[in-house]
């Protein structure tokens, strides 16, 4: 059942979580589970989420795929959820050079699954013992050297990309600059939310000026 999202930052409404919940109930439907989405650089209600989540029985996945690095209320995304996953592809905030992705837990059962999956459903007998359907889903050699290059700098990146953003937002052209729920968040892209046409096309121009790719979505 898809939910709708908080007109402040597009992330997951948990009221709209709970009625999407109660009419899949409805329709004869068991809810498993909800992905809820970091988007924009911030961190969704998880408080909120977690809640819900708990009366209604539901397993959590994070995606904190645009928003890796943030925090709320204090805790890192990554800690917040049974698991979390996150993309290492380039226009993410962690990007290696090509494809890649990682799934972070803290349930050892689960992460021995996940291992198990990554590598064609190997079990613990070698690598030809495979005990369920898997994928070949290993992080190559030269994006892992990249990725550990690029963490020992992630910290002064992300402050990096706020300046910037807090220099859009100077010029009026970023909107999603403000902090929502006691949250840090980080910036893997800068939305522009217009409705009105002819402000669209100044904002536009504006970042053309700049120097700064923009386009319609």
């Amino acid at each position: 059942m898809f939910a709708d999202v908080e007109e402040a930052s597009f992330n997951l409404d948990p009221e709209s979580l709970q009625r999407a919940c109660a009419a899949a109930r409805e329709l004869g439907l068991r809810p498993r589970a909800v992905i809820p989405v970091d988007l924009f650089g911030q961190p969704a209600d998880h408080d909120r989420i977690a809640s819900i989540a708990a009366a209604q029985e539901l397993f959590v996945l994070d995606d904190a795929a645009q928003a890796f690095g943030a925090t709320y209320k204090n805790r890192r995304l990554g800690t917040l959820a049974p698991a979390t996953a996150t993309s290492f592809f380039p226009a993410k905030p962690l990007g290696c050079y090509g494809d890649g992705g990682a799934v972070l837990t803290d349930d050892e059962e689960l992460a021995q699954v996940m291992r198990s999956l990554r590598v064609h459903g190997e079990g613990g007998g070698g690598k030809y013992d495979c005990v369920r359907i898997g994928i070949n889903g290993r992080l190559d050699t030269i994006q892992a050297a990249v990725l550990m290059e690029k963490l020992k700098i992630f910290p002064e990146e992300i402050l990096a990309r706020e300046r910037i953003a807090r220099r859009r937002n100077h010029r009026r052209i970023n909107r999603f600059i403000c902090r929502f729920r006691d949250c840090d968040q980080v910036f893997s892209g800068n939305a522009v939310d217009q409705n009105e046409r002819d402000t669209t096309g100044r904002v536009l121009n504006t970042m053309k000026v700049i120097k700064i790719d923009a386009f319609l979505a």
